[in-house]
């Protein structure tokens, strides 16, 4: 049996169960269920091991599942560490603690949505994810709104965070 990892989850287009191997990228398989999935790919998986041996070609590494600390070092422009640390004392938390609700609360909103759904508007009171593509954060309270931005219109990927301030 390999050791390669897989990930599998549901396809609306195929109506199927797709499994992916991370290791070998262009590795997939299809299943009604995710058992079935999961052993197509490693059929799959194992037919790509014997053709890479066949070929003389190195197989990639498999993943081993990492132990993490829950802790690591960020580093921020001062402008965004200085506006962190203000939502924080606003909030009465730490900046740690500040830091982790907009993490947790960025993870519990996006989960819900797909990259290319459209998102609510950010209430007050709310800590929010926004994917509009503009590089920027949004500070949402009961009376007013604060938009804190390094490059202003500069389309990006990744996701914003919305403090709550009450």
């Amino acid at each position: 049996m390999n050791e390669y990892s897989m990930r599998i989850f549901w396809s609306e287009p195929d109506a199927m169960f797709v499994a992916v191997c991370p290791e070998f990228e262009t590795l997939s398989a299809l299943g009604a269920t995710q058992e079935e999935a999961s052993r197509e790919l490693r059929v799959a998986i194992d037919l790509a091991i014997e053709i890479y041996q066949e070929d003389g070609k190195r197989l990639p590494k498999p993943m081993k599942a990492e132990a993490y600390s829950g802790q690591f070092r960020a580093r921020l422009p001062k402008s965004l560490h200085s506006w962190l640390a203000e939502c924080a004392k606003l909030e009465g938390v730490s900046l740690n603690t500040m830091l982790i609700m907009a993490v947790m609360s960025a993870k519990t909103q996006s989960a819900g949505y797909h990259h290319s759904e459209e998102q609510p508007e950010p209430r007050p009171g709310l800590l929010t994810t926004d994917r509009s593509g503009v590089d920027s954060e949004t500070l949402v309270t009961s009376e007013s709104r604060f938009q804190y931005g390094p490059a202003k219109n500069v389309k990006t990927n990744h996701l914003s965070l919305v403090a709550r301030v009450n």
